[in-house]
């Protein structure tokens, strides 16, 4: 498992020239990537033009703040917080008029 953006990048660009672990899945490997021949200068350059590919989401602050201090929440707790904030909001009065 990558933990970083550039990490995939650096995969992506290394796969058939530097020894990477087998794939859990031969059939999802894409024969046409691998070798890219990128310089370091490259790879972040690809990482930064990725980063601008955003649709505006941000995870929930709490988790935010953990990504930033380097801790990963736990996948079954941070759904569980999700579920308490959707529970939240529908118990909340709604905006909208009556009809």
């Amino acid at each position: 498992v990558f933990k970083s953006l550039e990490e995939v990048v650096q995969f992506y660009n290394t796969r058939d020239v530097e020894d990477w672990p087998a794939p859990e899945v031969t059939e999802n490997v894409n024969p046409f990537i691998g070798d890219l021949g990128l310089t370091a200068d490259e790879e972040a350059a690809v990482v930064a033009f990725l980063r601008t590919l955003t649709d505006g989401y941000k995870p929930p602050r709490e988790d935010r703040l953990e990504q930033e201090q380097g801790q990963q929440v736990p996948t079954d707790e941070r759904l569980s917080r999700q579920s308490d904030r959707q529970s939240d909001l529908q118990s909340q009065p709604s905006a909208r008029p009556s009809r």
